[in-house]
This record gives C-alpha cells, structure tokens and sequence, in this order.
C-alpha cells in the first residue's frame, strides 16, 4: 500500500464505494453543497406535507432530516463522515426512495375521487421525486 493510500485511509472512510451512486467518483467536497440542495427540497416537501397530506407524511419527513444530522455535525465541523454517520446517511437514502413511492401511492388513490386537486398532485409528485434524487 503506497503512502498516498495510508493517507487516503487515514482521513476517514474510503468513499469510492458511493461513486456508481454519485454517477463519477465521490468526493468530499461535494457533501456540503448536496446536503444544503438536499436540506432544501427537504423544506419545499415539508410545507406540501404539512399543508396537503396527513401527518405521517411530515413525520416521516422530520425522521428523514434528523437521520441526515450526523452527517451535516460532521460537515459543518469540517471533519470527515465516519462509518457511523454513512450508515445513517444510506438510511436517510432508502427512506426518501419509501417516502417517494408511498406519496405517489397516495396520490394515485385519492386523485381519481377529486379528493386532490391536480396541481397539488403535481406539486406533490415534484417535490418527493426532488427529495428522492437529491437524497
């Protein structure tokens, strides 16, 4: 193992693993920037869900962003993620991709009784696809 790979290793977890995740190669650099994007469509889907749908929804959401912390302390205090604090990050992931389909069940069972206006469908379906993406 080269010096280069001892330091590599020494800052923290590797990261090359998430980059089929990341589409390319996985750096730390873009965590703060995909945390605030991600902290933002979190807020837009929070409002919807707080206005447009039944509470489990927003309290799911609220789940979300607090399994997103650990992460944004280690950012914010400039350190690197620890094993830790990707685990909570994967569950963050998986529970954004559950919200998404779970909102897009509801939507399709109360869009068809006009319990749900159209353009609130499609707000909603925007703003969990977003959160899903950025997650």
């Amino acid at each position: 193992m080269g010096q280069h790979q001892a330091a590599r290793h020494s800052l923290g977890p590797d990261l090359d693993p998430w980059a089929p995740l990341g589409g390319k190669k996985c750096w730390p650099g873009h965590l703060p920037y995909s945390l605030r994007r991600f902290d933002e469509v979190a807020g837009d889907a929070a409002r919807l869900a707080f206005a447009r749908l039944p509470a489990k929804y927003w309290l799911r959401l609220q789940r979300l962003e607090q399994r997103c912390a650990p992460v944004r302390r280690a950012v914010a205090t400039g350190r690197r993620p620890s094993d830790e604090d990707i685990r909570w990050m994967t569950l963050a992931i998986t529970d954004a991709r559950q919200l998404h389909k779970d909102v897009q069940g509801f939507v399709k069972a109360h869009q068809p009784m006009d319990e749900l206006a159209p353009d609130v469908a499609l707000r909603l379906a925007r703003a969990f696809g977003d959160l899903e993406s950025h997650a």
